[in-house]
């Protein structure tokens, strides 16, 4: 047993040494060729710092040559120039010096006798001038193929078959009449805003005058997130003003909850702007403050177009949403 554990020793022992043998060598060979890649870098290097230009980019020797360096001929042409206009110049002065000393000579031009056919111009001019007249009092006198009252009548009787066939109230897209309202259309009132024409026939309770004779109408209805709680938020155009109801159902902890904020004209429209005419925007503003509904200031505002600052351009989105 001992003579065979100290052959397997010898032969351990032995195979350790090839192993760490191998491994010298490797080392060496691998330190060689870093060595060798390194020298030949160096050599490359250094032949790229002494290559030299193929090209000659020197002065050529033909350039010390004086006749092409200086030419003559051409110096020669611009002098010639340059003296014929100085001799232009020198006629040109002496021609204003000569008219300056002479005295001023005004040259008495006959009497013209006049033209020859103005009795005949003016005859002609009061002839055009009466066929004009003539023309313009036959053009008055005839009678026009189209009828504009007709027309008038016809577009608000369109209408009020549009307004009774219509489940909302009615919105029309077009601009503004130039002159007066061939539709119904009421013009501007005092405050700048637009009367819209009402979907029925006024009530007798209600005064003609009152701006607007339609029913409430909602704009926007969606969930947002107050106080870390979910509420319901529905928004309602009243007239010229906007009315935001926010409702919150009872669980076992809460009450139902109801708030509303009743936001004016001017208030309205500005809000409106600011939030470019996006009813969402405007939803995200909402905050409570003392069980109190309540609009905070934006951090940065979004102007809305100039078309969207009209009571009837706000109405019209409104009604598309």
């Amino acid at each position: 047993m001992k003579e065979e554990q100290r052959v397997r020793a010898a032969a351990e022992e032995a195979e350790r040494k090839l192993i760490v043998e191998a491994a010298a060598r490797a080392t060496e060979e691998t330190e060689r060729r870093m060595r060798e890649e390194e020298r030949r870098q160096e050599i490359h290097d250094r032949k790229l710092k002494e290559v030299k230009c193929t090209v000659d980019f020197s002065e050529p020797r033909s350039m010390n040559y004086e006749h092409l360096r200086l030419n003559l001929k051409r110096e020669q042409m611009l002098e010639e120039r340059y003296e014929e206009i100085d001799r232009h110049n020198r006629i040109l002065l002496q021609k204003m010096a000569g008219i300056m000393r002479k005295p001023a000579q005004v040259e008495e031009r006959p009497k013209s006798r006049g033209t020859l056919n103005k009795p005949l111009r003016i005859k002609e001019l009061h002839r055009i001038t009466k066929e004009n007249q003539g023309m313009l009092e036959r053009i008055q006198r005839v009678a026009p193929t189209y009828n504009r009252v007709e027309w008038e009548e016809d577009a608000r009787r369109q209408e009020k078959f549009l307004q009774h066939a219509c489940e909302f109230p009615l919105v029309l897209r077009g601009g503004t009449p130039r002159g007066p309202s061939p539709r119904g259309r009421t013009p501007r009132s005092s405050e700048g805003q637009r009367k819209r024409p009402p979907a029925k026939e006024a009530s007798p309770e209600q005064p003609e005058s009152a701006p607007f004779a339609e029913e409430p109408q909602s704009v926007y209805k969606g969930g947002i997130v107050l106080l870390d709680q979910p509420w319901l938020v529905e928004m309602r155009k009243e007239g010229l003003q906007l009315l935001i109801a926010a409702y919150r159902s009872a669980d076992e902890d809460r009450d139902e909850v109801t708030l509303e904020l009743l936001v004016d004209e001017k208030e309205y429209r500005r809000v409106f702007r600011e939030c470019g005419g996006a009813y969402e925007q405007i939803a995200a503003r909402l905050e409570i403050r003392d069980n109190q509904l309540a609009l905070r200031a934006p951090a940065t505002s979004v102007s809305a177009p100039a078309a969207l600052l009209n009571y009837e351009s706000m109405t019209q989105r409104a009604t598309d949403e």
